[in-house]
């Protein structure tokens, strides 16, 4: 009996063993459980009788990985842009970095392979972040006269909670000795302006705002209301009140483009 205890014991460590060796290592991040639905719509067949359960498995492991390296990246660009807001990007590296997320710098190098590589990332977030706030705004309102109007609460809120994204999008710095970045921000600054003159069409279309303005000039005047006061925000170090400045531009915009 003493034996056959001695041996349940020492299988119970051996798998001890192997779940502590499995664990997900200290410099990375658990990715969130997904709930039921989530799983069922991102997995084609999960519960199919006729697909082999290993399968399934291998799949689900492959797509938990995959969230996992997608937020850790997140997570570096976010802290990435941080700095830059600090420190600018002179002051950008990946030392930095990791210290600032909490891990050694080795564990950035495994995601992005040179500080370049994280700008260009960093630039990628701000970009997911601008159509983000564009399909906000297009689906809280109903009229074009007010998703703009939200498009440019929001723009305020993106300047004011990420400082660095100006100093990013609108620094020779950035491009310096790099077109093909040069003409990635090109890409995100055009991108934008053309929903928002797609906004100013829809407006014109509902009888909203006037006929007479073309919609590309009022998309420029638009970005105008907000990236001044954003410069004067950083030259000031928050001596001004981006978001006020933008309500109030936002009441002689609107009186200036809705139709009579």
């Amino acid at each position: 009996m003493l034996a056959s205890r001695m041996g349940s014991n020492q299988a119970r460590l051996a798998v001890g063993r192997r779940i502590g060796h499995n664990q997900i290592p200290n410099d990375s991040i658990a990715p969130p459980q997904l709930g039921l639905c989530q799983r069922a719509d991102g997995l084609a067949g999960l519960f199919d009788s006729t697909v082999p359960l290993s399968d399934n498995v291998n799949v689900d492991s492959r797509m938990a990985e995959k969230l996992h390296t997608e937020i850790r990246q997140d997570q570096f660009a976010q802290a990435a842009l941080g700095l830059v807001a600090t420190h600018g990007l002179k002051g950008l590296s990946v030392a930095r970095v990791a210290h600032r997320v909490g891990v050694v710098p080795s564990a950035v190098y495994r995601h992005f392979a040179s500080k370049d590589e994280l700008l260009d990332a960093v630039i990628g977030l701000i970009r997911d972040r601008l159509a983000q706030n564009v399909l906000k705004a297009s689906q809280e309102c109903k009229d074009a006269l007010g998703c703009l109007q939200r498009l440019l609460m929001l723009h305020a809120q993106l300047i004011r909670e990420n400082q660095g994204a100006p100093r990013i999008v609108f620094s020779e710095e950035t491009f310096s000795g790099n077109p093909h970045r040069k003409a990635a921000v090109h890409e995100i600054v055009r991108g934008y302006l053309k929903r928002v003159a797609d906004m100013v069409r829809r407006g014109q279309e509902e009888g909203q705002i006037r006929h007479d303005l073309d919609p590309t000039t009022v998309s420029l005047m638009f970005l105008g209301l907000v990236q001044p006061a954003a410069i004067l925000w950083q030259l000031s170090d928050g001596g001004i009140d981006v978001t006020k400045h933008a309500e109030r531009a936002w009441q002689i915009f609107a009186e200036a483009i809705r139709a009579r």
